[in-house]
């Protein structure tokens, strides 16, 4: 602004200059302008003002209509990479299809998925990819798609970096990437992708964070069977949580995860009643944080429990929780807790020596896990590969 008002004054100046020059020097310029403005140097400045301001006007114009047509080349030209950019996306897309005969399965679409993401990633897409970050995440997780997730977590992480999105990249870390390795039951990875989370969750005083990453480090720890270290996650997640006030949902939500956790310990360790109370616990939190519909993960693992302290009445109980599980997560959609809750009644039906019954469960089973595999689920015999 002021460099240009600086202009404008030089170029008024030298207009000034350049009048009073052709004034002084010519006769004939001088007695026209005597007659038009009877010598009056005001008449004179206002004929001067008026024209360079006339002047000034066409230039602005003139210079306004060529930034404009400039501009206009630059967004057709920005327009005409982004339109090859986005053909060239969607031919990559459409490459990873199959043939129009062929039923496109959960690997198809997970293939294309893996490549636009990768894709957009190579491009420098930030906001793209966590945009699809945000829409996606959940849903590869809960359709068992986790090597997608894996690279959504990947390109995500480095996108939230970059536009120092601490939130987002806590989330890529912690459970794109972290959980979904450990349900890969690739461990090593996993907890170095966790641990870096919780490093910077600390850095930034993100204590719900702080709490979630020590969840899943507890998680890996049950899972290769050092329930000790499982049970110091599980208090360090706690005393992560202090700071945060008891009205919080979100707070709410992680204690009620913690002590589902400490109920899985318990069944891997045999300690089936504590378990149990565990499981209580877990469902009044999520009462109390206004979250019901989580409840549904609570039958099928407390019927794993039951099943395994294999008494009568015990594994009675166990089959009207797999039961009460089967029609809660039904109504809900919960497909992964159908499936568990199929195999409990399956295992119920062994017990039972009803063959007819365990393949019926058995076979829903695996069609429903065919489309929508389980994600996680932790045995309850120990793994070669954990060791």
């Amino acid at each position: 602004m002021l460099r240009s008002l600086l202009a404008s004054t030089g170029r008024l100046l030298g207009a000034l200059g350049l009048f009073y020059t052709v004034y002084s020097a010519s006769t004939q310029f001088k007695g026209f302008i005597d007659t038009c403005f009877k010598a009056e140097p005001r008449n004179q400045l206002a004929f001067i003002a008026l024209t360079f301001l006339a002047v000034e006007f066409v230039l602005a114009m003139v210079n306004q209509e060529r930034r404009i047509a400039l501009a206009t080349r630059t967004l057709k030209k920005e327009l005409g990479a982004l339109q090859e950019s986005n053909s060239q996306l969607q031919s990559q897309v459409v490459a990873q299809l199959p043939p129009a005969d062929r039923k496109i399965t959960p690997e198809d679409f997970e293939s294309a998925l893996i490549s636009y993401i990768r894709r957009l990633s190579s491009r420098h897409c930030v906001r793209h990819v966590m945009r699809l970050h945000s829409a996606l995440s959940r849903y590869l997780w809960v359709e068992g798609l986790l090597n997608a997730r894996v690279a959504l977590g990947e390109a995500a992480e480095g996108a939230a970096s970059e536009l120092n999105d601490r939130e987002g990249q806590l989330s890529a870390l912690v459970d794109d990437l972290g959980w979904t390795l450990v349900a890969k039951k690739e461990y090593q990875k996993a907890t170095e992708k966790i641990e870096f989370g919780k490093h910077l969750a600390q850095r930034w005083s993100r204590p719900y964070w702080i709490a979630k990453a020590h969840r899943h480090l507890a998680g890996i720890a049950t899972i290769l069977r050092k329930f000790d270290d499982a049970d110091s996650h599980l208090r360090d997640a706690e005393n992560a949580l202090r700071g945060i006030s008891e009205e919080d949902s979100e707070k709410q939500s992680m204690l009620a995860g913690l002590e589902y956790a400490r109920a899985i310990n318990d069944l891997m360790r045999g300690q089936y009643d504590a378990g149990l109370q565990h499981i209580e616990k877990s469902d009044d939190l999520r009462l109390k944080g206004g979250d019901p519909t989580r409840i549904v993960r609570s039958f099928a693992l407390r019927g794993k429990i039951l099943l395994a302290k294999n008494d009568l009445i015990s594994i009675g109980e166990a089959k009207n929780q797999f039961r009460q599980g089967l029609a809660r997560a039904t109504d809900l959609g919960r497909r992964d807790e159908i499936i568990r809750n199929h195999n409990g009644l399956a295992r119920i039906a062994v017990l039972e020596k009803d063959e007819e019954t365990a393949q019926y469960h058995r076979k829903l089973s695996r069609e429903l896990s065919k489309d929508t595999p389980v994600p996680y689920e932790i045995e309850d015999e120990p793994d070669e590969e954990r060791t």
